[in-house]
């Protein structure tokens, strides 16, 4: 029932989030900037007359001296653990996580052009984005395998893929084997060969910045004995090999079960996913929510957004 809550307060979380222009303000003039002393805001003493922190003049804070396209574009893959120990999550996913999650990516959204959120298992064995929930399919507005900001029915689209649809794992991963504890080979299925190409073609977008959420409350499942930076090197290739144009928040458990978690016993420490989000969070690009720590998962998503912000703010556009 956990995993259902926390997917839920992931999704609603979607739905608050956006990233801001950056305009040129400086001149480019040394008389005018040297004029502009006094009053610039640039902290640390700096008088590039542009307020943003540096001194090279344009208005993105990297002091690279050139401006940064923000993003207009969002696209988040939340893979999901549904197996028998996360029955607890679930529904804190369905009710919580996904409400909250489609709420905050809404608040923040005016600044993009769309975002769009597509639903998967850990089963990687198959890969294609659910359209449907354990009540039945859910209809998304668009037509696609996911679900588009610009829905009239965003919310409802939420709570329906939101309640988790396990009844088909067994027939393409052995359950018994935690094969269908995967989510981070899951997201990676889904935006490559062969699901890419059919049922989850369109998705993957090359100008939006890429949201991965793998959730479990035990780790990976590491059938094919990959290490933490192999596992980071096929999600960042999804992106060219640019981490910067990605986001991950893994949400995982780093004790065992009577550890304090808002949403049910945490079956195992999840090792190998806490490994693989701290290489992103050494790029500036990963949150890793640590279910035991006994906070809401809101709280985490307002982290996550923040990253996503600022990946936004300074998107890298490969040609």
């Amino acid at each position: 029932m956990m995993k259902q809550w926390i997917l839920l307060l992931l999704l609603s979380g979607a739905t608050a989030l956006g990233c801001s222009d950056d305009s040129k303000t400086d001149g480019g003039d040394k008389s005018t900037d040297d004029a502009d002393l006094s009053s610039d805001s640039d902290s640390g003493g700096l008088s590039d007359g542009d307020s943003d922190g540096d001194s090279d003049g344009d208005s993105d804070g990297d002091s690279d001296g050139e401006d940064n396209e923000s993003c207009r574009y969002i696209d988040i893959v939340i893979a999901v653990d549904p197996s028998g120990s996360m029955a607890e999550e679930l529904e804190a996913f369905r009710d919580v996580v996904f409400p909250a999650f489609a709420q905050k990516l809404t608040d923040i959204s005016e600044d993009l052009d769309d975002f769009r959120i597509a639903t998967i298992d850990a089963c990687p064995n198959q890969a294609d984005f659910h359209t449907r929930g354990k009540g039945g399919e859910c209809s998304f507005e668009g037509d696609e395998r996911w679900i588009n900001s610009s829905s009239s029915a965003l919310n409802e689209e939420f709570a329906c893929v939101g309640d988790i649809y396990v009844d088909d794992i067994a027939a393409a991963c052995d359950e018994n084997n935690d094969g269908d504890e995967k989510p981070l080979a899951s997201i990676i299925a889904s935006l490559t060969p062969p699901f890419v190409d059919n049922e989850n073609k369109g998705m993957l977008r090359d100008d939006a910045i890429l949201v991965v959420i793998p959730m479990t409350d035990e780790d990976e499942e590491n059938t094919d004995n990959l290490t933490a930076e192999q596992y980071f090197d096929q999600l960042t290739a999804l992106k060219g090999g640019v981490v910067e144009n990605m986001v991950m928040l893994g949400i995982g458990g780093t004790q065992t079960f009577n550890c304090g978690s808002l949403y049910g016993d945490v079956n195992d420490q999840a090792v190998l996913l806490k490994e693989v989000t701290d290489m992103f969070s050494a790029a500036n690009r990963g949150v890793f929510w640590d279910l035991c720590d006994g906070k809401p998962l809101e709280d985490g998503l307002d982290a996550a957004i923040s990253i996503i912000k600022s990946a936004c703010d300074n998107f890298v556009e490969v040609e």
